[in-house]
Parts: C-alpha cells; structure tokens; sequence
C-alpha cells in the first residue's frame, strides 16, 4: 500500500467514526409540539406540587381531547423535566403511540402511553405501566434512568403526579431498577391475584445491578395501586429501566 492510498484510508475511516459519533452522541429532535401541549406543559409545571383542597386541574383536557381523544392523562415528575401527557390508542394499535407523536404524526419520538389490553384509563389497576422512549434529547423518559440512577434520586425525585380530567393521583417513589425486557403485565398475568404484586417488587427487589435503588422502607401490599414506568436501558436495548412508584392520595 502506497502512503497516499494509507493516507485515504486512514481520511475515509476518520470520516466514518465522525459519522457514527454524530449519530450516537447529537440530541435526536422530533417535531415542535402543539401549542396546547406546550402550554399545557408550561401550566402543569408552573402549578409544580403545589395541592389543592378540591380538584382543580392545571390543564385543559377538552382542548387537548380536541387535538387527539386518545389523550386521557398527564405525568408530572416535579423537579425533573418529564412532563407529558400519557395516551392510549382507540384503533386497535396498542402499541400506536411507539412511533406516533401526541397529533399522531409518525415518529420515532413517540409518546407515553399505556395499553389497553392491560390497563384502563382511570388508574384502578393494581398495576399501571407507562412506557415511553429514552430519547437522547430527553424528551418522553429521555432522563428517567439519568434522574434516577443520581445518589440520594429518591428523595429528590420522590413524588410522581398523574392529572386526569376528574381527579389527581400522587405517587410515591420506592424504586428503581434495571430488568429485562419482560412484558411484565402479561407474566404476571395482570397482577389479578393480590399475591403477585409485592412477588414482582421483590423479585425487582432482589435484582442487583449498579442502578439498583430501593427504599426498603416503603411496604407494597397486594392492595396497593402501583405505577410503573419502563424506557429501554441506556446500556442495551434489550433490557429496561423501570421506576415504581405506589398510590398515596387521591383527589378528586
């Protein structure tokens, strides 16, 4: 090999390293919301964790209904900014809103969304899941595994509120963990018996890895109301994060 076919050699494979870097490490961009998702954004985060007496939600959910009637709640980590309306597909599609944004424009960027094969949309369940993607600009669960992978992140994170159009519900934060990329509704058969549900926070419980936290404190009994929330884990595609959370108070 001559010096000059060595030096494009070495100038093409540059050029590819440059490539792939820009693809892994530059934040991926979605479409600009609509107005009344950022507003309602801009609302739900000015109103922070402060509670009311009687229900008074910060968002207009008829206008977000308006946009898209699959809109039927909203997620609020106070301190983060994971801030987002959650939705569930009427087509038939559970998984629609995995690559469909909130006015249902296709797109990697997805939304939080539960399905309806396991879950309704009153939060009654034993156990809800969200799901949403690990985007690398940090939108949807973009900073879940950032946030709460910190030291002391259950504290600081505690309180996770969820806004539906009757009533608010306020979680509290126990948990989180690495796991596999389980269907958990589905193995644990929707946690129809009552056994099963302080079964799965042990087993998640007793699931070492280095971001492993738990707050051994907190004690889940099968009467409690569990939220669940899984994006896919930085380090393998194959695997999740999950942060559990289990219902406090209601009001509404």
């Amino acid at each position: 090999m001559t010096r000059r076919q060595l030096y494009l050699l070495l100038g093409t494979v540059s050029l590819v390293l440059c490539i792939v870097c820009l693809i892994l490490f530059l934040p991926d961009r979605g479409p600009q919301k609509p107005l009344v998702v950022r507003q309602a954004t801009t609302q739900v985060a000015e109103r922070g964790s402060v509670r009311t007496e009687a229900y008074e939600s910060p968002i207009d959910f008829q206008a977000l209904q308006e946009l898209n009637e699959d809109i039927y709640a909203w997620l609020y980590i106070p301190g983060s900014e994971i801030n987002h309306p959650v939705l569930q597909s009427s087509n038939g599609d559970y998984d629609y809103y995995l690559t469909h944004t909130v006015d249902r424009i296709e797109d990697e960027n997805g939304c939080l969304f539960t399905e309806y094969q396991y879950n309704g949309k009153d939060f009654t369940d034993p156990v809800t899941v969200i799901y949403g993607h690990r985007r690398r600009s940090g939108d949807m669960f973009g900073q879940l595994q950032k946030i709460y992978s910190e030291s002391g992140a259950l504290e600081t994170y505690r309180e996770v509120i969820v806004y539906t159009p009757e009533k608010e519900l306020r979680y509290e934060v126990f948990g989180a963990s690495e796991y596999t990329k389980l269907h958990i509704p589905y193995a644990y058969s929707h946690f129809a018996d009552p056994d099963s549900i302080p079964s799965f926070v042990q087993e998640l419980r007793s699931y070492h890895t280095m971001n492993h936290q738990f707050d051994d404190s907190v004690q889940v009994s099968g009467d409690d109301r569990i939220l669940i929330l899984s994006t896919c884990l930085s380090q393998n595609q194959d695997q999740r994060f999950l942060v559990l959370a289990k219902l406090v108070e209601e009001i509404g």
